[in-house]
């Protein structure tokens, strides 16, 4: 719902306040994820895993707590001195309230990351929705009321931080930490764990926002940049169902592993579940570029590169095969493999998507986009070659490759009959392994 409700501003944004306003946003909404990421330094993934040791919850929380309003203090005094005008990230000025707006949003917005995490780590999943709920519910109402043609950044950034701050009052209790558990050898434990992390959370940011700073940063048409940032948030909307989707498999496969259970059934039911839903949205897709429901649903300028959506989605179908296989080694705690398999991922993809995007434009970032997922999995393989992780894939991987290339044919050269070949080929994948799928969660 986070990730709807943000969409949901984006458009709103670029609908009634423009183009330009809407692509400087999504420069904003970037630095916010990144300051926050170095605020809570990976304890997020910490606090799922020492949550399932033999340690009261409330002492984990109060120790990550405090490390977080610590990190706050030094990213405030860091945030000081720099001159986000000269990062050149913003075709627009940004002005010392919009400045601090950003950082104040960033701080509010990391304790919000961190309450989710709690909630769901401690398997309390009605309060992970009111949160969710209500912070949705907070920013719609307040952006419909007081946002217009007439708005500019700031007042966009106002509302956020009370819609924020107001969510905080409805779950003060979170934040009453217990100073007498506070222990600096407990809370170096934990950074130990999640040290590593933070790189990984940094790259893969980085690696998601990469061609649109780059797009931005050499003018790109704001037209079609615009439709390229609305399209590729929607992508980011399933990959946010992705992590939302881990911060329930996390938690239930390591239970599962700690009681000495095998996955392996689970996880490839799982790939072909995925596989088989992220291959019939393109066919969906396909059939509603052919009529006018798109020009509906969204402005002309999003209408008519509505194919970047068909060429983006499928893709994501290796991230959530990707969260399946790497849940079981943050229980090994083998969180500086994970790191470095992350590092060269996001590397990798952060070099070859910023090398299409800067000289092919937007399907340059597309086609980068849909390399980057495909070679997370692939690496993820190579990493953990010992435990023959491909051995239990290569057939799921390859199909989906196939598929992807498969895409962009279809879409460059559209006809009904490809449409309905790929939806057989979907199918018949799916008739063949139903009896392969057996989940339970007892």
């Amino acid at each position: 719902m986070t990730s709807l409700t943000t969409l949901g501003l984006m458009y709103y944004i670029s609908l009634f306040m423009g183009d330009i306003n809407f692509n400087n946003f999504i420069i904003i909404v970037f630095l916010a994820e990144l300051l926050s990421i170095i605020i809570i330094f990976g304890l997020d993934d910490a606090l799922i895993r020492f949550y399932r040791d033999k340690v009261p919850h409330q002492i984990v929380l109060s120790n990550i707590s405090f490390f977080c309003i610590i990190s706050s203090f030094i990213v405030t005094v860091i945030w000081v001195f720099i001159d986000l005008n000269k990062t050149q990230l913003f075709t627009i000025n940004v002005n010392e309230n919009l400045k601090y707006l950003i950082l104040l949003y960033s701080i509010i917005y990391a304790f919000f990351k961190l309450i989710s995490v709690h909630y769901i780590s401690a398997f309390k999943v009605s309060s992970y929705r009111n949160i969710n709920i209500l912070r949705s519910f907070f920013i719609i109402s307040s952006t419909l009321l007081f946002l217009n043609s007439d708005s500019d950044l700031n007042e966009v950034l106002i509302i956020l931080v009370i819609s924020n701050l107001l969510l905080f009052l409805f779950f003060w209790d979170f934040f009453k930490i217990k100073i007498s558990s506070v222990d600096f050898k407990r809370i170096l434990e934990y950074l130990k764990f999640s040290s590593p992390l933070i790189i990984y959370g940094i790259f893969s940011l980085t690696s998601d926002y990469s061609s649109r700073i780059i797009l931005q940063y050499i003018n790109f048409d704001p037209v079609q940049l615009s439709a390229f940032n609305f399209y590729i948030q929607i992508v980011l909307l399933f990959q946010g169902l992705n992590r939302i989707f881990n911060k329930f498999w996390n938690p239930y496969s390591q239970k599962l592993l700690s009681e000495k259970k095998d996955i392996i059934k689970i996880s490839e039911s799982l790939a072909i579940i995925f596989t088989i839903v992220f291959w019939i949205a393109p066919i969906v897709l396909c059939i509603v570029d052919d009529t006018f429901i798109v020009e509906l649903l969204v402005k002309k300028s999003f209408s008519n590169n509505f194919h970047f959506l068909i060429l983006l989605i499928p893709a994501i179908v290796y991230n959530f095969i990707y969260m399946i296989y790497v849940s079981r080694y943050y229980y090994l705690k083998r969180t500086v493999e994970i790191t470095f398999l992350n590092l060269i991922t996001n590397v990798f993809s952060i070099i070859i998507t910023t090398f299409l995007s800067y000289n092919y434009g937007s399907l340059g970032a597309i086609i980068g986009f849909n390399i980057s997922c495909v070679i997370s999995v692939l690496f993820l393989s190579i990493i953990f070659y010992k435990d023959r992780i491909f051995n239990k894939i290569y057939k799921v991987f390859s199909f989906n490759l196939i598929l992807l290339i498969l895409n962009f044919y279809i879409i460059t050269s559209f006809n009904s009959i490809y449409v309905l070949s790929l939806g057989f080929i979907i199918f018949a994948f799916a008739f063949s392994n139903i009896n392969k799928i057996k989940i339970s969660f007892k």
